[in-house]
């Protein structure tokens, strides 16, 4: 493996690491100053679910000071430190790149730059295999304000799908139209907005409320809008998940008992997810509890999820028997 030249000197260098430190500490001082974050913070200390409205004008009045703090920090830093990143998490998409501001118990702030090339590349992809592509609803409020929309034209979604029944489920398009400069859109837990085609790249700031959240995102079929899957949108249920995932991927049979007690989770989709890693490690393991779980789980898609597991295992056996 070739050498990189740049990490070599930072890492053997304490004067460069010092400095680095010290620029983004510094920007970090400067970001929890923000104007918007401050009077996010009280107007959620007043009430965890202020009226979209007021949240707006804040937003409005807000982000440009956030988007040319971050610019110019940047900018400053940068020129001569090229080791220098600005201090709020990023998370990137095929087409977007999103940059946390700032995430409090009420709410979660982000900038969302869009690349309206690789957006338009993206949608002409997605429509020659929409049997791959969903429709997510995040399970919580969102508010959007558009700061440069670039003749963005969005299709917005809902869905009637109940906290305790999941089968044959479907989502339905309620309108197609452009975002304008300074719009705001805000969708309620079962509302969603998929951004279709862009003239030139987007600008917009988006606010999550964390009050009043459904306890799992759903994901429908582009195709022919059907229900495909539910996931927890809470941070720790996902965490769980993610957990149970990597331990069926290391094939650690030794996590089974830790794992078998999440059979048991008062939340149906861990009792389910839990059950279909155990399936993957060890699949005898599970075999008694797949037919509780068939016979007398609470929620019906767990049973019905369970009932054709066990006819699949069945089916197995059988054949090898012949």
């Amino acid at each position: 493996m070739n050498k990189n030249n740049d990490i070599e000197m930072f890492l053997a260098s304490p004067e460069i690491r010092e400095r680095t430190t010290k620029n983004i500490e510094l920007s970090r001082r400067n970001n929890l100053k923000l104007d918007i974050v401050r009077r996010l913070t009280d107007l959620f200390n007043e009430n965890p679910l202020p009226e979209p409205l007021a949240v707006g004008k804040i937003l409005e009045e807000n982000s440009e000071q956030a988007i040319d703090l971050i610019v110019s920090d940047t900018i400053k830093f940068q020129k001569n430190d090229h080791f220098y990143v600005y201090p709020i998490g990023g998370v990137s998409t095929s087409f977007a790149q999103r940059i946390v501001v700032s995430n409090t118990d009420y709410f979660d702030l982000s900038i969302d730059v869009i690349d309206a090339a690789l957006l338009n590349r993206y949608k002409a992809q997605s429509k020659a295999n929409l049997s791959q592509r969903g429709i997510l609803f995040y399970g919580r409020q969102t508010l959007t304000y558009f700061i440069s929309a670039g003749g963005l034209k969005v299709s917005s979604w809902q869905h009637q799908v109940g906290e305790t029944n999941f089968e044959d489920q479907s989502c339905e398009r309620v309108r197609m139209d452009e975002v304008n400069d300074g719009d705001l859109r805000f969708n309620s837990c079962s509302q969603t907005m998929m951004y279709e085609q862009a003239e030139t790249n987007v600008i917009s700031i988006t606010l999550e409320y964390k009050a009043n959240k459904h306890p799992f995102s759903l994901m429908f079929s582009a195709e022919d809008f059907k229900l495909k899957f539910q996931n927890p949108s809470d941070e720790l249920d996902s965490r769980v998940q993610l957990s149970m995932l990597l331990l069926k991927k290391l094939n650690s049979p030794a996590a089974l008992p830790v794992m078998k007690k999440f059979i048991s989770h008062k939340k149906h989709f861990l009792r389910w997810y839990a059950i279909q890693q155990i399936l993957g490690i060890d699949a005898l393991q599970v075999i008694d509890e797949l037919q509780e779980m068939s016979d007398r789980d609470p929620h019906p898609e767990v049973r019905c999820a369970a009932q054709k597991v066990l006819k699949l295992i069945e089916q197995k056996e059988l054949s090898h028997a012949c």
